[in-house]
């Protein structure tokens, strides 16, 4: 069993360095199709909201 530290890391361990983070790399046009895909998610959002609210007003 390893000897632990203060903050409960193995000694052997804190000389190790952590593997990259594997980024993607988003393209402008991935970035707008996101971008139309929230805002309609969002307008179907608001629709179904307004459905909500205005029985309540009548």
């Amino acid at each position: 069993m390893d000897i632990l530290d203060k903050e409960g890391v193995a000694p052997e361990a804190q000389n190790q360095t952590p593997a990259p983070q594997a980024q993607s790399q988003s393209t402008p046009q991935d970035s707008e199709e996101m971008r139309v895909a929230n805002s309609k998610k969002m307008e179907e959002k608001r629709a179904e909201n307004e459905k909500k609210i205005i029985p309540m007003m009548d």
